[in-house]
């Protein structure tokens, strides 16, 4: 090998680099090997713009429509308003005891629509609401809200009615800026005790049983709150005189929230309405007027505990129930959402139930509880 010296070579023309590089792809080609005789070469497409298989396509989720101003209309009945009471007063919510102990309740009939939950101890609590502040009896007793009632109440934007509250509650209530009277701060502004109800046993109450309001208090919390009467409020319901039609019979309807709680209901061809009862008796306020209906809307709801592993937690999102009216029962989806948005009722096809005017009892009872609902 030679150390220390550099060889030179001339630079090739650019014709010969050419023609040198044509003869080397030339002879690249020549060595390409073909497929063996009598073989035979999948075709492929010319591009990747073929287009896949289709695909099922699932069934489209029911995409909710606004529910209608009420205007003119009762919000939770859908039938005119009362003379006198303007198109934009707000409903109010009070919510009311229903334990044995607190038997009898007072106001509940004259309510435009009745909600029943769970709370804690398989008990259940009431929440009455009124579509107007002065149509609002007396009524009661008044007891704590929790906020599964909170979230039903709120789309309505109702003025809510109480005496204290779950924590979960409270900061649902502050979180959303909800119209909240509440008895703890307010007493007996917006609060009356009954001093006769309370009288020792036997025949009296627990303190607790013994708080009661009507239109005039509730104005006075009210006003002393600086809450605004009035406001716009959608109906409840998508209300129609020709409501979707039953699918099978329901003249007697037996619901079971609990071991400790129980309702039933009896449908009247005579009055076209559902009369409940509790404990096995007619449900009834305490000068005996009872408690009837035009429509029941029964929600199966996942029911479970809170964190602190007491007070029960409500899934309002969404699910299954049925519609009953005029002695029929259709089954429904119900979807509701975030705690301010309306609550829907669906068929399986995602059409939209049509409610009948009237007064409604509605439940959220516990899904999967065997014989939580059962038709007769």
């Amino acid at each position: 090998m030679l150390r220390g010296r550099t060889r030179t070579f001339p630079a090739m023309a650019p014709a010969a680099l050419a023609l040198v590089l044509l003869l080397v792809l030339l002879l690249g080609g020549c060595g390409e090997k073909g497929p063996p005789a009598g073989s035979s070469v999948p075709s492929v497409p010319a591009s990747s713009s073929v287009p896949p298989p289709p695909q099922p396509e699932p069934d489209p989720e029911p995409v909710p429509q606004p529910l209608p101003e009420a205007g003119p209309l009762n919000a939770l009945t859908g039938l005119p308003k009362a003379e006198g009471v303007a198109q934009d007063a707000r409903p109010v919510a009070v919510m009311v005891a229903n334990n044995d102990r607190a038997l009898p309740q007072r106001g509940l009939a004259a309510a435009d629509v009745l909600v029943e939950m769970l709370t804690e101890g398989g008990i259940t609590r009431l929440m009455a609401l009124y579509a107007d502040m002065g149509s609002v009896p007396q009524v009661g007793p008044v007891r704590s809200t929790r906020d599964q009632f909170v979230q039903f109440a709120l789309p309505l934007n109702s003025i809510l009615a109480h005496i204290g509250s779950s924590v979960y509650a409270r900061n649902l209530l502050d979180v959303t800026g909800a119209d909240s009277i509440d008895g703890l701060y307010l007493g007996r502004t917006a609060y009356w005790f009954d001093e006769a109800r309370s009288n020792p046993k036997p025949g009296g109450y627990l303190k607790e049983y013994c708080w009661f309001t009507d239109a005039a208090l509730l104005a006075a919390g009210r006003d002393h709150l600086g809450i605004d009467p009035a406001g716009t409020v959608h109906t409840l319901f998508r209300f129609s005189d020709t409501p979707t039609p039953a699918t099978g019979a329901a003249t007697t309807v037996t619901l079971s929230f609990s071991g400790a709680a129980e309702a039933g209901f009896a449908y009247s061809a005579d009055t076209g309405l559902y009369a409940k009862s509790i404990f096995g008796a007619p449900h009834t306020d305490e000068d005996g007027t009872p408690l009837q209906y035009t429509n029941l809307l029964l929600l199966n709801c996942n029911i479970t505990l809170k964190p602190d592993g007491q007070v029960t937690e409500f899934d309002m999102t969404e699910g299954t129930g049925w519609y009953c009216t005029a002695g029929g029962v259709l089954p429904l989806i119900w979807q509701k959402g975030g705690p301010k948005d309306d609550l829907h009722l669906y068929l399986e096809d995602g059409t939209e139930v049509l409610v009948a005017p009237g007064k409604s009892y509605v439940a959220y009872l516990p899904a999967g509880r065997e014989n939580a609902v059962v038709f007769g």
